[in-house]
């Protein structure tokens, strides 16, 4: 029988000698190996000790009858891995494709919401939908679900609303807006971005543009100048309710503060952005807001204010006692009257002529109702010592000083009470106040003007005095709008023309000259484009439908608006600096 020899021994051995602990299987035959290295040998040697036979120094290997197919462990760690593969721990691996040890030995590629791969030594996951690696180590593989505002369909894709709340829905993040808001823009993940109570693009809803020169306020499209009043100083309430005054501010008068005239529009910051209307006296002011309420600040040596007190005030102090139904108001030199919604009317402050209406010549420092025209009042003006009011029924009523027929009743005698202009029957819809005059237009369209004529403010080609009201014939029958200064008076006519005559000594007819003007005289520079016209103190002023407000006239506290502070006259329209969209 053939000898197992050292030699063949060997070349078993080293064909297996890469693989550590592989067990080895010969034909051992009669004189069959029958023993195992010691561990840790690194694979068996002629030197080991035999089981069976053999001197365990001899380098023989054992000579009695082993058993055939005999498993013998071969090396325990001395050995290594071969064909690009590394021994990690009791095994070889592929650092280069093995997710278990992935470019280096324990080092795992994992992936809960998806598949994962080791390529190149690298971890490459493939991420489940919904989810992806957003942090960075592919290792832990798709880590994070995409259907959070945090990462809405993407990582880092972060959904805010700073005007509501959003919610991430099919990787895409969908706004909840608060009242007054939307999103317009079409990006869902900067929430509900357009504020559509004031975005003029947006006024209401989205992409519902507003006009040129218009603003949007509360949702709705507004023209941008909606009212203005003058006296020594002028102030302009805009579409979004803001109110901005200039000129003379001596007693405060533009409620910014101060004391400081303006010859450019400053907001009147503390009078808020719902204001709904205003009038200016003198050198007050009055405003009343959307809830009803009525602040006025300014000169207030006779009570003008209506606070109780003859304290100035240069920041807007509310008139409490007439509570929150105010719904119009008209003021001059030293008094103030107010008409609330039920349609009583209340006045207030110098009294010595009976322009409150209360039946006395008694100073009121609060409001007192002028009980005897009821509940019936529909417009107020207020002139330098008398008042007048318009009812329901178009009748108009006049009281206070008489000395010149400002009153209209045929006299000259003063009337602390109502007095009726008869002549004009029912038919009035607007009335205007100058410091001694009156005006009043009817639903016929002309306009009938009577009381102080020194300067031909009346407009009926003379300079007397008239204690009936007379008609402004040259104008016809095609009126609008009429507004009076103390000394002059401006018609707007059904063509958008503009029409001045009176005094005419800072250029406040506008025509360009200081020459005082008996009858309408055209305000040229304008053309047929005035919406709405004021007259002050010796200044007028007209906003055009783009916008654009024009004054002239005296300057002299910068009444004026359009920045001149030479406090020189303007004898035509002037550009304010109002600026509108």
């Amino acid at each position: 029988m053939p000898r197992f020899t050292r030699a063949s021994f060997v070349a078993v051995v080293g064909a297996v000698a890469s693989c550590s602990g592989t067990v080895v299987i010969v034909d051992a035959g009669a004189g069959g190996l029958s023993g195992t290295t010691p561990a840790g040998a690194g694979g068996m040697h002629a030197g080991s000790n035999s089981a069976t036979g053999g001197s365990p120094s001899s380098g023989q290997l054992g000579g009695g009858g082993g058993a055939p197919n005999t498993t013998v462990a071969v090396g325990g760690g001395g050995g290594s891995c071969g064909n690009g593969l590394t021994q990690c721990g009791n095994a070889c691996a592929d650092l280069n494709s093995d997710v278990q040890n992935c470019g280096a030995c324990m080092k795992a590629c994992s992936n809960a919401n998806g598949a994962t791969a080791c390529i190149a030594g690298g971890c490459s996951p493939t991420c489940s939908a919904d989810f992806a690696d957003c942090d960075g180590n592919a290792a832990n593989g798709c880590e994070t679900p995409l259907a959070t505002t945090a990462n809405c369909g993407g990582c880092k894709k972060t959904c805010t609303n700073p005007h509501g709340t959003t919610a991430c829905a099919a990787g895409a993040c969908i706004p909840t807006c608060d009242a007054g808001f939307d999103s317009c823009d079409a990006n869902g993940a900067n929430g509900c971005e357009t504020n559509i109570q004031t975005d003029a693009t947006h006024c209401g809803t989205c992409a519902t543009t507003c006009g040129a020169s218009q603003l949007c306020a509360s949702a709705v499209c507004h023209p941008c100048i909606v009212q203005v009043a003058t006296g020594n100083h002028t102030c302009a309430r805009r579409g979004d309710g803001t109110l901005w005054c200039w000129g003379g501010n001596f007693y405060g008068a533009l409620g910014n503060g101060g004391n400081l005239n303006a010859t450019l529009p400053i907001q009147t910051v503390a009078a808020g952005t719902s204001i709904k209307g205003v009038t200016v006296g003198y050198e007050h002011t009055c405003a009343w807001s959307t809830d009803g309420s009525l602040s006025c600040w300014g000169w207030n040596a006779d009570g003008q204010l209506g606070d109780a007190t003859q304290v100035s005030k240069s920041l807007p102090v509310k008139i409490t006692v007439l509570g929150s139904t105010v719904a119009d108001a008209a003021s001059h030199f030293k008094h103030t009257c107010a008409r609330k919604s039920d349609g009583t009317l209340w006045c207030w402050g110098f009294n010595q002529y009976g322009q409150i209406g209360d039946g006395t010549a008694l100073q009121r420092l609060a409001p007192v109702q002028v009980s005897s025209l009821g509940a019936a009042a529909t417009q107020v003006v207020a002139g330098f010592y008398h008042t007048c009011a318009l009812k329901t029924d178009g009748t108009l009523w006049c009281w206070g000083r008489n000395h010149v027929g400002q009153l209209g009743d045929g006299t000259t005698v003063d009337n602390y009470l109502p007095v009726h202009v008869s002549s004009l029957g029912n038919s009035v819809i607007q009335i205007a106040a100058g410091a001694d005059h009156v005006c009043a237009r009817k639903t016929d369209g002309t306009l009938w003007c009577w009381g102080a004529n020194l300067h031909g403010q009346l407009g009926n080609g003379g300079n007397a005095n008239q204690s009936f009201p007379i008609q402004v014939s040259s104008l016809g029958a095609s009126v609008v709008q009429v507004a009076a200064g103390w000394d002059a008076t401006c018609a707007r006519k059904t063509d958008s023309s503009t029409w001045c005559w009176g005094s005419n000594s800072e250029g406040q007819v506008g025509d360009g000259t200081t020459v005082d003007k008996v009858s309408p005289t055209n305000v040229s520079k304008l053309g047929t484009t005035a919406v709405d016209l004021v007259a002050g103190v010796q200044n007028a002023c007209a906003a055009e439908a783009n916008g654009t407000l024009w004054c002239w006239g005296a300057n002299d506290g910068g009444q004026v608006g359009d920045g001149d502070n030479t406090k020189t006259p303007k004898l035509a329209p002037a550009m304010t600096g109002l600026a509108c969209p």
